[in-house]
């Protein structure tokens, strides 16, 4: 017969048993308790930045009506920047995109290269159509 392996003493395994499942039930809580209050961070942000993309909107509709040489980068500058979770940028109908001034100038170079090479599917292309795609 062979010696089975005993614990010390029966407190030690309860013990233990107890400490597992604190630790596992800590953890698990941790993980449900970031995916709440990430997704609620979420909505949150997602809400004001539409709420602020409306408002710079308008007002670069009124600053564009009042002058048609308007600073657009001047209206952009009067907003926070929050290159983190969201960016203003303005796209003029020649193409060019207009960033806020105090944006680090490799930022920049990334927001504006990024945004001439990327795509929206259900708008299409985010620059105007060339000549040769207007015709077709």
């Amino acid at each position: 017969m062979k010696a089975r392996l005993r614990s010390p003493s029966l407190f030690l395994t309860f013990a233990g048993a107890f400490l597992g499942v604190l630790i596992i039930g800590a953890v698990l809580q941790g993980v449900v308790v970031v995916h709440i209050v990430g997704a609620v961070r979420e909505h949150f942000e997602r809400g004001s930045a539409e709420a602020l993309a409306e408002q710079v909107a308008l007002e670069i509709g009124q600053a564009l009506t009042a002058s048609a040489q308007a600073e657009i980068a001047r209206v952009l500058d009067g907003y926070p920047t929050r290159p983190d979770s969201f960016l203003l940028a303005y796209r003029d109908p020649d193409g060019a995109i207009v960033l806020p001034t105090r944006l680090r100038r490799r930022m920049a170079f990334a927001v504006r290269m990024l945004l001439s090479t990327q795509t929206d599917l259900e708008l299409g292309p985010l620059r105007p159509p060339l000549a040769e795609e207007r015709d077709t």
